[in-house]
C-alpha cells in the first residue's frame, strides 16, 4: 500500500460519476456483462464472474482502511470504490429475469452493496489491527482518526483496480463474457 495514496491526484472526482438513478430516464438494457462490470445477484456465475473477482479483491484491499477511518469517512470509502469501477469502464449490473438482460443498478445501490461488503469481517479486522498495535511501538497503518478528503480514497481505489487488471494477460476487459 502506497504511503502517499491520500495525496495523489485523482483521474476524477467521486462526485463526477454520473448518479444512474437520478439523470438517466431511460434504463439501458444490456445483454451481455463486460469483463469488468460488477454483476448483482447470487450463484457460482455470478461468483466466478471476473469483474466480482476484481470487485471483491478491491473491497477486500479497502477493509482496513474502512476499518481505521473516522466514522464520516466510511462512506467516502464506499464511494470511492464505486468511483474507481465506473472511471475503469466498469459497471454494475444486474440481471431482469423477465426480460432477460442486465440493467444497471445505479451508484445508490452501488454504495449500499459496496458499504455492507466493506462491513462483512470487521469486528475480526479491528481485533487484529489492535493486537498489531499492542505489540508495537508505533500506529499501525496510514489511516488515523482525523477526516480525509474523499479524493483520496478513491484515488486508492483506482490505483489498486488498475495494478489488479495490469496483472492478467493481455485479454481486452471489454469483451463480453
Amino acid at each position: 500500500m502506497p504511503s502517499n495514496f491520500l495525496t495523489m491526484p485523482p483521474l476524477a472526482s467521486p462526485n463526477d460519476v454520473m448518479d444512474h438513478n437520478e439523470h438517466c430516464n431511460l434504463v439501458k438494457a444490456v445483454e451481455k456483462p463486460t469483463l469488468i462490470d460488477v454483476v448483482n445477484g447470487r450463484g457460482q456465475g455470478v461468483h466466478k464472474h471476473p469483474g466480482n473477482e476484481k470487485y471483491r479483491k478491491l473491497v477486500a484491499s479497502n477493509k482496513g482502511i474502512y476499518a481505521r477511518c473516522p466514522k464520516q469517512d466510511k462512506a467516502k470509502v464506499s464511494k470511492g470504490i464505486v468511483a474507481a469501477i465506473r472511471e475503469y469502464g466498469g459497471r454494475f449490473l444486474e440481471l431482469d429475469e423477465e426480460l432477460g438482460y442486465y440493467y444497471d443498478i445505479g451508484d445508490k445501490r452501488a454504495y449500499a452493496k459496496t458499504s455492507q461488503a466493506l462491513r462483512e469481517g470487521q469486528t475480526q479486522i479491528r481485533r487484529k489491527l489492535f493486537q498489531n498495535q499492542c505489540h508495537s511501538d508505533h500506529e499501525v497503518g496510514m489511516i488515523g482518526p482525523t477526516e480525509k478528503p474523499a479524493l483520496g480514497y478513491y484515488g486508492y481505489s483506482f490505483q489498486v483496480l488498475e495494478s489488479l487488471y495490469e496483472k492478467e494477460s493481455p485479454i481486452s476487459t471489454t469483451h463480453s463474457l
